[in-house]
């Protein structure tokens, strides 16, 4: 399979491959396809030559099998387990764990969060992230949280308005 096949299964997968908005959270159920929609976001963005980091909160080895899935093999050099080289674009999977330590270093275009709950995500904001990051960055968030559907905030600042704290 590649990119090319992938046919969208509902049309909260579509919305969230299609945001533009600077913040885009889908919040779904269980086997939604949230995070297949995540990898081809990715993807789409590394074929654009947008560099990015996947950070996994519960499990990578399902997000590098959607990877692996939907990515080009004949163009894709694999690095290391949780490293991928696209169109001389470089694709980073870290652990939760890692975030704030490896983010300083990174020159990225946009950063996915999957299965990560929302608060949590407005937390790491308010402490780590949020001074760090260039204002153009993108953040798309898949999360199990109360399945509301595709959320999008144009900017990182009216995303963090709402939930950041005060």
């Amino acid at each position: 399979m590649n990119i090319d096949t992938f046919k969208t299964t509902s049309k909260d997968q579509k919305k969230f491959i299609d945001s533009d908005a600077q913040v885009v959270i889908w919040d779904g159920c269980r086997g939604a396809g949230k995070t297949c929609a995540g990898a081809i976001k990715a993807i789409q963005s590394i074929e654009k030559q947008k560099t990015g980091v996947i950070i996994s909160v519960s499990n990578k080895t399902i997000i590098q099998q959607e990877l692996d899935k939907w990515m080009p093999a004949n163009k894709v050099q694999r690095i290391s387990s949780n490293q991928f080289v696209l169109n001389n674009t470089r694709l980073l999977i870290l652990n939760f764990s890692e975030v704030e330590q490896r983010l300083r270093s990174l020159e990225i275009s946009w950063i996915w969060f999957d299965l990560i709950n929302v608060h949590q995500f407005s937390e790491m904001l308010d402490t780590a992230i949020f001074g760090r990051l260039r204002s153009e960055v993108s953040i798309w968030i898949t999360t199990l949280m109360y399945g509301g559907g595709v959320v999008e905030y144009a900017t990182l600042k009216d995303f963090h308005d709402i939930y950041g704290r005060n």
